[in-house]
């Protein structure tokens, strides 16, 4: 029998624990307004028209990457790993990530201002939407910066900073989402979202500039030549990984749209599936962004039980959050309204809540390769799942939201199939912890539990068929656990 303090003895301390709490506060507060906005929304606008709206989505996800170019991760990696034995250090490295990162964000707001009208036409094949682009090119740049801040937050283990900066997110984002999309429609949409990255990137600038004062940190621009080599052996390579996904996600939303008869109707029966993809991830990340600075200190120490919960938990949130829409897609799907009522809703969610747990298996694997300095080997890893979603995108293009279902549940699965023998090679992970048993018993059930609404298996016997499923996850997982820790 597993012990409650057995369970929090692999923490090095109750502070990942409150991390945690604080977290899912804000998180809660933040991305659970957000998503119920996006349901309202969802009904007040047409499906072509929630098409653009997911449109924005990836255009303000993919452009504050750009802006940000994994500045935010850098800042958490090395305020956690020399906050506590170099302050000098800690200040010179992250005047340099602040100077980096600002100018970067003044660039990429330049250009995407000045490109505007052309960005538009290339991502949507014309410039209907291309006001709403610009407003959020201007969200982007706020965005941008308070991503830095979030994670110099996050890095400095102040979780409760960053609920409260998530729960001001929430309480603003809410209500102008619903209001001015319901008024002024998809630029409403725009201007919502502008007011809100403006708003917290103002309370998080507030709160980390107080906390850095207290610590001590300060402004240096000493040593700033002899600290390039965190740009290149961090930054760059981390930058550049993600530049492989979330443009990826972009090109192939663009590729849907202009090239599919239907495209901003199917593009928005994609953008509904996916949202429960984006809150399942999101809930997975309250986790992972408190184990983030203790997965920089624990990696290669030998802690089993740290290295289990590391890598296996976001397996089960994944499995718990997603075999609801795996084995009821209709219930899920509801919640958009009647529009949204129909079998390529349906397909479509199963397929993107079945790559969520395939991708949701790989986060604690990313955080190793952060912590490893494998981040240069990550690029690889990523060049290869973009060109197989970008593939996969165009060759099933004809086949609309499902078709784009499928084409990202190859890239995952390929991707992971291709590159865990290098992860297990490089003692990135252990062979337990991803090649099991164990492993394929959860693959199983998720295949089998998408099968069962096409096969017309009626809703009640669905229902005892997932609870019976999480029953049997979190016994086998027990056992898992106990095997893997006591070996």
């Amino acid at each position: 029998m597993i012990k409650f303090n057995d369970i929090l003895s692999y923490f090095k301390s109750s502070k990942i624990l409150k991390g945690i709490i604080w977290t899912f506060l804000g998180t809660l507060a933040a991305k659970g307004f957000g998503f119920l906005a996006i349901f309202i929304v969802a009904r007040q606008l047409s499906v072509d028209d929630f098409g653009s709206v997911g449109v924005l989505q990836s255009y303000i996800t993919t452009f504050t990457l750009f802006s940000l170019a994994s500045f935010g991760v850098t800042a958490t990696k090395y305020i956690a790993v020399t906050i506590d034995v170099d302050i000098k250090k800690t200040s010179e490295i992250f005047s340099l990530i602040r100077i980096s990162s600002g100018i970067l964000a003044v660039i990429v707001l330049i250009a995407s201002l000045l490109f505007n009208k052309q960005l538009c036409s290339l991502l949507t094949g014309s410039s209907v939407n291309s006001e709403a682009m610009f407003i959020c090119s201007i969200a982007v740049f706020f965005a941008s910066l308070n991503g830095l801040q979030i994670g110099a937050l996050t890095g400095l283990e102040s979780f409760k900073s960053v609920s409260i900066v998530n729960i001001v997110n929430g309480i603003i984002s809410f209500p102008l989402i619903i209001i001015l999309t319901r008024y002024f429609q998809v630029k409403g949409f725009a201007i919502a979202v502008l007011i809100t990255s403006f708003s917290i990137w103002l309370c998080s600038a507030i709160l980390v500039q107080s906390i850095l004062k207290k610590r001590k940190v300060y402004f240096s621009l000493k040593n700033i030549k002899n600290n390039l080599d965190v740009i290149w052996k961090f930054s760059l390579p981390a930058f550049i990984s993600s530049l492989l996904v979330n443009p990826v996600v972009l090109i192939c939303n663009s590729i849907l749209i202009k090239n599919n008869k239907n495209g901003l109707y199917e593009m928005g029966i994609f953008n509904a599936s996916n949202n429960y993809s984006q809150i399942s991830l999101i809930l997975l990340g309250i986790i992972g962004q408190v184990f983030y600075p203790y997965a920089m200190k624990n990696f290669g120490q030998g802690n089993k039980k740290f290295d289990f919960v590391n890598i296996v938990h976001p397996l089960f949130f994944g499995l718990m959050i997603c075999l609801p829409t795996i084995f009821l897609p209709e219930l899920f799907s509801s919640l958009f309204g009647s529009k949204y009522h129909n079998n390529d809703m349906y397909l479509a969610t199963v397929i993107v809540s079945g790559f969520t747990v395939i991708n949701a298996q790989k986060q604690g694997i990313a955080r190793n390769f952060a912590a490893g300095n494998f981040m240069w080997f990550s690029v690889i890893s990523n060049g290869f799942w973009g060109l197989v979603a970008i593939g996969f995108s165009y060759g099933l293009v004809d086949m609309g939201a499902i078709g784009r279902g499928i084409a990202f549940f190859a890239a995952y699965f390929l991707n992971t199939v291709v590159f865990i023998p290098y992860f297990i090679k490089n003692n990135l992970v252990e062979r337990r912890l991803v090649l099991s048993w164990y492993n394929l018993l959860y693959l199983l059930i998720a295949i089998g539990g998408g099968t069962l609404y096409f096969i017309h298996i009626s809703l009640f016997f669905r229902v005892l068929l997932l609870l019976f499923s999480i029953l049997l996850i979190i016994y086998t997982m027990r056992k898992w656990y106990l095997s893997y820790t006591n070996s």
